[in-house]
């Protein structure tokens, strides 16, 4: 593999990189369906380390949890136009669904997952001024790491 020491071309090194996607162009033209639960959501500050962002995660968990609300089932679409939270609804094959909220892919300014429960992931979105973070929990532990 070639390395510049002045500049960074991707182009150039994408012809030596040796992985193998795990999804296919045309599967993310489409989008890709997660099934998950919707812990929580809500408006946070400007974050400007990890720490803060894993810091707002988990305050919304656990604001969630003091007010004992039931977590809701949703589809979350990823595709290249961004990404869709929808309700999901009792049958699986159901296309007709509730859509909460959607964000371009440029609008999301980060994804993260808790450490301590790999099955908490979140995204925060910026709306206009306004950064929201999204608390989801992945029904498996490997859906968490395929989002992300």
């Amino acid at each position: 593999m070639r390395f510049k020491r002045n500049r960074y071309s991707t182009l150039e090194d994408a012809i030596f990189d040796s992985r193998i996607p795990l999804r296919s162009e045309e599967e993310f033209k489409n989008g890709i369906q997660f099934r998950a639960k919707l812990v929580g959501w809500g408006i946070v500050p400007r974050p400007n380390s990890r720490m803060e962002i894993v810091a707002s995660m988990r305050r919304i968990r656990t604001d969630c949890r003091m007010r004992k609300e039931k977590k809701r089932k949703i589809l979350l679409t990823i595709s290249y136009d961004g990404v869709k939270i929808a309700l999901a609804s009792g049958r699986k094959k159901s296309q007709s669904s509730l859509i909460i909220t959607q964000h371009p892919i440029h609008r999301i300014f980060y994804v993260s997952h808790d450490s301590l429960d790999l099955h908490i992931f979140s995204y925060i979105a910026r709306e206009g001024n306004l950064f929201k973070c999204f608390v989801f929990k992945a029904a498996k532990q490997h859906l968490n790491c395929a989002i992300r």
